[in-house]
């Protein structure tokens, strides 16, 4: 088998999410300073991470037994799968994403004596769950950060959350991600053509998602407003999303486009970018919002407060709360200027903050501490 330089390990292969993205343009960069970079990640029925994997030409290899469900069984598997095929590959640093890679690939890598670095996408304890759980994860996390040699938190946000909760600081390095987009021109006028306001979603319908409280809001805004929301992306709950949405009588008003690869027409069209979740790190479509000039409606969780500064380029909103999100929405349609104004904002914060420059500077100075060391 091949030898690699890198490794970057992700749990999930069914869809092409930030984190996702996120790894993409690691690869791409690591790749372009001549180092060899392999992808580690589950199995699907969907395979939609893969696909794009395969259009990219990126290596990648299929963990069978890695799940995004907890079950011992799959995971005992998972992790001698894990170190059967690190042993043969041979990386001078593994990279990991998301909780359950997390815990496995550090395990591995302790067991094989190769340096791990964690990428903290939202901290799995800070999810709004079941308070044992919280606590469970809490508990892994604080002793797996003893054998991790760096901790990577993708917003300041949650660098800070470790610090409140007793973690070292020192192995910690806040790196706030960046668009999946090149960087765009600013945005002059709106593309549309009519008066129409085009709110825009991007996100899985699953639980990490807030598509209730959305809907909720948006039922609530005047009936003499025209707006359209156009929500791309599917998941395990699309049809009960699409019921709420005809049960609350504006099914007609949102148009359910499903998975996209290609974004960059949907970003142009908007007027409004929103994000409505339950738990996040740092969302990339926020940054790609802002990176095409759009103002932003988004739950106040995570890092969405390192991207969106409340009044300058758009609004925070309580977790749950339709009736902050009506209205917010309900006066930004209503003020062309305003939109205008966030949007300006959103791009120069982009640029200032969250350019991809940066950010793959700053994460390889970090990687680059182990490949010279080994």
């Amino acid at each position: 088998m091949k030898k690699y330089d890198l490794v970057q390990l992700v749990t999930r292969s069914d869809t092409v999410g930030g984190v996702h993205n996120h790894i993409i343009d690691l690869v791409l960069y690591t790749n372009s300073k001549n180092l060899n970079t392999l992808i580690l990640v589950g199995d699907s029925t969907e395979k939609k991470f893969l696909r794009k994997l395969k259009s990219l030409k990126i290596d990648f290899k299929i963990i069978k037994n890695l799940k995004v469900k907890v079950d011992f069984k799959y995971d005992l598997k998972a992790l001698l799968e894990l170190i059967f095929v690190l042993k043969k590959v041979q990386p001078k640093i593994i990279c990991i994403h998301s909780s359950k890679s997390g815990i496995l690939g550090r395990i591995a890598g302790f067991i094989l004596k190769i340096p791990t670095i964690f990428t903290i996408h939202g901290w799995s304890f800070s999810i709004k769950t079941n308070i044992f759980i919280r606590i469970f994860y809490f508990l892994i996390e604080y002793f797996l950060q003893f054998i991790s040699e760096d901790i990577i938190t993708d917003s300041f946000n949650d660098k800070q959350l470790a610090k409140k909760v007793g973690f070292k600081i020192s192995r910690i390095t806040a790196i706030p991600n960046c668009s999946a987009f090149p960087d765009q021109p600013s945005k002059k006028v709106k593309n549309n053509t009519n008066d129409r306001i085009s709110f825009l979603t991007i996100a899985r319908l699953d639980y990490q998602k807030d598509y209730e409280s959305l809907f909720l809001g948006l039922s609530q805004l005047t009936k003499d407003l025209n707006w359209q929301l156009v929500y791309v992306g599917d998941g395990i709950l699309s049809s009960k999303a699409k019921k709420l949405a005809k049960d609350l009588s504006i099914d007609h008003k949102v148009k359910f486009v499903g998975f996209q690869i290609d974004l960059q027409k949907f970003y142009q069209d908007a007027d409004v970018y929103i994000l409505s979740s339950n738990w996040e790190g740092l969302p990339i479509t926020l940054l790609d919002s802002m990176n095409f000039s759009l103002p932003i409606v988004t739950t106040n969780i995570g890092g969405c407060s390192d991207v969106v500064s409340h009044g300058f380029n758009g609004y925070l909103v309580p977790i749950k709360s339709p009736q902050h999100i009506k209205l917010f929405l309900q006066h930004l349609s209503e003020n062309k200027s305003l939109r205008y104004e966030f949007g300006t904002n959103s791009k120069l914060l982009y640029k200032k903050l969250f350019n991809k420059k940066l950010f793959n500077k700053k994460t390889f100075e970090v990687y680059q501490k182990y490949l010279i060391r080994n």
